[in-house]
């Protein structure tokens, strides 16, 4: 799944949770089934020590015991970009997600609101011009 979602401006003090125009941050979200463990648990162990080396801040990883799951999830530039994986043993499923900083859509403007001057922005119309790539095994 892809899509996007509002940009929130805290204010001065972060106390605030207003909308901000025409901004957005997309995000996507997948699953892959049938990932036996030989293949997920080096892989997950593999991108825990890669995205670490790489400046990622690990926020919590999990390596599951018998019959758990296996968790990595992961975050740089204050929260703006994050990422996490999960393998269920049981199932051999194995999903992910990914979120990155905020953007503003060239296509917007402030004549985009409603008739009570109040903002109809809405973020999706930005993910809807966007196509992520079909992945397969091995990146194909």
């Amino acid at each position: 799944m892809f899509g996007a979602e509002y940009c929130h401006d805290g204010g001065l003090l972060g106390m605030e949770d207003k909308t901000v125009d025409g901004a957005y941050r997309l995000y996507h979200e997948w699953a892959l089934d049938d990932v036996p463990a030989d293949q997920a648990v080096p892989g997950l162990r593999r991108l825990h020590r890669r995205l670490a080396d790489e400046g990622w801040r690990v926020t919590s990883y999990t390596e599951g015991e018998t019959g758990k799951d296996w968790s990595l999830y992961v975050q740089r530039d204050h929260r703006a970009e994050w990422m996490t994986f999960t393998w269920d043993p049981e199932q051999r499923f194995f999903t992910g997600g990914a979120g990155v900083p905020c953007a503003y859509d060239p296509a917007w403007t402030h004549g985009d609101s409603d008739t009570y001057d109040v903002d109809t922005y809405d973020p999706d119309t930005a993910a809807e011009a966007v196509t992520p790539p079909v992945l397969g095994p091995g990146g194909r």
